[in-house]
């Protein structure tokens, strides 16, 4: 919980050059060392060329990390931040800082077997969730809000599901969730936060994704109803017709992940990701 040594130093850092916490990009900088420590268990950063981590704010993962993996590349929007974690990493011939917010980075410096961690604020862990999982990466682990978790974790259970949840779903399987209470960050936030770690195994390609979002977006039709409304091909809709004649008469989130896959690249490719 509250961590008053890191809350001190954390503060201090902050207070000597006038910097606040800013709301436009969700900071709330994790304090607490154990949950520090139990987050990096997680990962086995021996076996990454590269660990990418997105919103490093001052650098609580930052900094272990880079005792522990070969390359960082830390992508910091925030011009403040970008100064102080630059002078706290002095000395680290291994990590990148790059000052751009991360929809904007064009990814250059990765290679080889690569694993993607952020701390993802509330008003951009869709649109930086779509984008980490196009990188390739073997592991993503990600910090958000409980609630968000909660919808981007798929259960057979579910009585609805998202198109993200269902897309990390056939991507991998989750490795670890940590629970971390709101007393573990500075400022203190409304709510309670959880980790999500993400083990890739799978490829499937983005289209699917996109597909997903597209039958899911009236979730109380029927697809053989939200067809005609998504897809304007006659000969694409005949196809559909007969080759999915046999699950059009549910709704998107009444099937599994995987029962929908095969309808869903079909209803979502020639899309890139400028239309996201």
């Amino acid at each position: 919980m509250f961590d008053n040594q890191e809350f001190q130093t954390i503060k201090s850092l902050m207070d000597e050059r006038g910097i606040h916490a800013k709301r436009a990009y969700g900071q709330n900088f994790l304090i607490d060392r154990n949950k520090i420590e139990e987050i990096l268990s997680q990962f086995d950063f021996k076996t990454y060329d590269t660990v990418v981590e997105i919103g490093p704010g001052l650098g609580a993962l930052t900094l272990p990390i880079s005792e522990r993996a070969k390359s960082v590349i830390a992508v910091e929007a925030d011009r403040d931040m970008v100064a102080l974690l630059t002078e706290r990493l002095q000395g680290k011939s291994n990590v990148t800082i790059v000052p751009s917010p991360f929809e904007h980075w064009d990814q250059k410096g990765i290679s080889g077997r690569l694993a993607v961690i952020g701390n993802l604020p509330y008003n951009l862990t869709t649109k930086l969730l779509e984008l980490a999982v196009q990188m390739k990466a073997s592991d993503l682990g990600f910090m958000v809000q409980k609630e968000v978790a909660d919808k981007i974790t798929y259960t057979a259970k579910q009585k609805a599901w998202s198109a993200l949840a269902g897309y990390l779903h056939l991507l991998g399987s989750i490795g670890g969730s940590i629970q971390v209470p709101r007393g573990c960050f500075y400022p203190v936030p409304g709510v309670d936060s959880t980790f999500v770690k993400l083990n890739i195994t799978a490829s499937v390609p983005f289209s699917a994704y996109l597909g997903f979002k597209k039958l899911l977006l009236t979730p109380n039709k029927k697809l053989s109803n939200v067809i005609p409304q998504i897809v304007h091909d006659p000969d694409k809709r005949a196809l559909i017709d007969e080759k999915f004649a046999d699950i059009l008469g549910f709704r998107a989130h009444q099937l599994t992940p995987e029962q929908l896959l095969p309808l869903a690249l079909l209803v979502g490719e020639k899309q890139d990701r400028s239309i996201i």
